[in-house]
């Protein structure tokens, strides 16, 4: 296995990050810094999509295969999808944790891949993986993590998967794809709620911010923030962060993209299949490099 980005400790990078970022003025948070767990509509979606794709996306992969899951929450589904394929040969966890207890363990004894984890920093998107396997090769982003990648990070981590990948190998991203961007606002109201309070709570004691999520229509996103009220404030180790009334504090998106252009995403892919959930809210895509 050749070496990858070093392991960090994310929070405690991004802490300070923010924290030096908020006295300059520069009131951005990353949206990751809340995420806790795998966002409960998303996670029933892509469970939904499961059910019916994953025995189309093993007759697609083809036996001794590898699987590459990365983006947030890797690893909470690999051992769903390596029971799916026909005898896999490895399957590779890329996290920026080392926790093994965070991870889908419960592997029955029959199966022919051997799992491992691999440090990395999960939001550079930058891994280098020599090949392990015989077959073709899946890489995974779900957890509906796609959608919460910037535009250009997205793009990032396709060519990076372009750059790894052989012609006919796969990869796999779950996207939210509702019918009324409302649906995905209503749907995003309580989670987004608690990734903005729980990100504010890491940076330090907050006062009179309140956490707000709107959609926008005419641009396809859900966008998270919090809005700074009367005396609002952040306070840490002594120093304290002043924030005008009206401040809005940006934690960034939740794109939407639509099943019939993912393919826009990056020129090497192409849609191979796709499927929706019952609730018309999370799409898979298997996506087939050229």
């Amino acid at each position: 296995m050749t070496s990858l980005a070093p392991l960090i400790d994310s929070d405690d990078h991004f802490v300070r990050t923010c924290r030096d970022a908020l006295l300059s003025g520069d009131y951005r948070v990353p949206l990751f810094l809340g995420l806790t767990n795998p966002v409960s509509h998303i996670e029933r979606g892509q469970r939904d999509c499961y059910a019916r794709a994953l025995p189309a996306i093993a007759k697609s992969v083809g036996p001794a295969a590898r699987v590459i899951d990365c983006g947030y929450f890797a690893g909470n589904n690999v051992g769903l999808i390596l029971q799916a394929l026909e005898r896999p040969k490895a399957g590779i966890v890329l996290t920026a944790t080392s926790d093994v207890r965070a991870f889908d363990v419960s592997l029955p004894a029959s199966l022919t891949a051997e799992v491992s984890l691999h440090p990395q920093n999960a939001h550079e998107a930058a891994w280098d993986l020599e090949v392990m396997a015989a077959g073709r090769t899946l890489v995974c982003i779900s957890g509906g993590g796609f959608g919460m990648l910037t535009p250009e990070t997205a793009f990032r981590l396709l060519d990076n998967a372009s750059a790894a990948l052989a012609t006919g190998d796969f990869v796999m991203i779950t996207l939210e794809q509702p019918r009324d961007v409302a649906l995905l606002e209503a749907a995003y109201l309580e989670p987004a709620t608690h990734i903005i309070n729980t990100a504010l709570a890491k940076i330090g004691r907050c006062e009179g911010i309140t956490a707000r999520v709107f959609s926008e229509a005419n641009a396809k996103l859900i966008r998270l923030g919090g809005i700074a009220e009367n005396s609002a404030s952040v306070t840490w180790n002594g120093t304290t962060c002043v924030l005008d009334a009206g401040t809005w504090i940006d934690f960034g998106a939740i794109h939407i993209t639509a099943a019939s252009t993912a393919a826009q995403l990056h020129p090497d892919f192409v849609v191979e299949d796709h499927w929706t959930s019952g609730d018309q809210i999370v799409s898979l895509l298997l996506l087939r490099k050229l």
